[in-house]
């Protein structure tokens, strides 16, 4: 099921959004029409990036911080957190529940995250892209998530021992963006089928579980 559904989401990202030399999508929710219109990055969702937190002032407790370890090669975040004490002065610094991250060096370079939990620090060489009252942010993060994405993203890592990317050149991709409206509706669908795929997901997580705990118990 996870399978199919991953399979399915792939799909959908290829019909609903305009391929190359196109300006209007194969598959389209029914009362919308008419081209989509290019826009930039920096005109969507700006991207900035984190703080230069001092590794001997980590703590025990206190804010967690996103490094590049942290954004994992499934998009999720996760692993092994540094925490650094709460500071007014570093609240820009701040990321919550819903927020679009990017790894901008390092294995991970170019994946994208969405942040499902509030109260994070962000690491530099880790990006955010700031939201827009003018576009749906939902729909923001299927566009980052798109082949258009990707095309731009191969054009211009720079290979090495430390592979990056920048932030002005993030700000200069370019897409195309449908009305408000419709990108409400885009990003309400995949929002509800990403979901999906996380609640199958975790299904299937629970039973792989049962079976390592079966086989401890039934085996001497």
């Amino acid at each position: 099921k996870v399978d199919q559904l991953k399979k399915l989401k792939r799909g959908y990202l290829q019909k609903m959004f305009p391929q190359e030399g196109e300006t209007v999508p194969r598959l389209r929710f029914s009362g919308f029409s008419g081209e989509w219109k290019e826009e930039s990055i920096e005109e969507i969702a700006p991207l900035e990036t984190g703080y230069s937190f001092k590794s001997d002032k980590f703590i025990s407790d206190g804010l967690p911080i996103i490094r590049i370890s942290n954004i994992l090669n499934n998009g999720n975040i996760g692993g092994d957190f540094k925490y650094y004490k709460e500071s007014q002065s570093l609240q820009k610094f701040v990321v919550n529940n819903g927020s679009i991250l990017i790894a901008m060096s390092g294995a991970t370079v170019g994946k994208i995250s969405l942040l499902k939990k509030n109260g994070f620090y962000l690491n530099q060489r880790v990006g955010y892209f700031k939201t827009n009252v003018h576009y749906d942010n939902s729909f923001v993060y299927c566009l980052l998530k798109s082949n258009n994405y990707y095309k731009n993203m191969n054009s211009i890592k720079v290979a090495g021992a430390q592979p990056n990317i920048s932030k002005s050149e993030i700000n200069g991709f370019n897409f195309l963006l449908p009305s408000h409206e419709e990108q409400q509706k885009i990003g309400d669908f995949f929002a509800k089928l990403d979901k999906l795929i996380e609640e199958q997901s975790n299904k299937l997580n629970q039973l792989k579980q049962q079976k390592k705990a079966y086989l401890q118990k039934m085996f001497i």
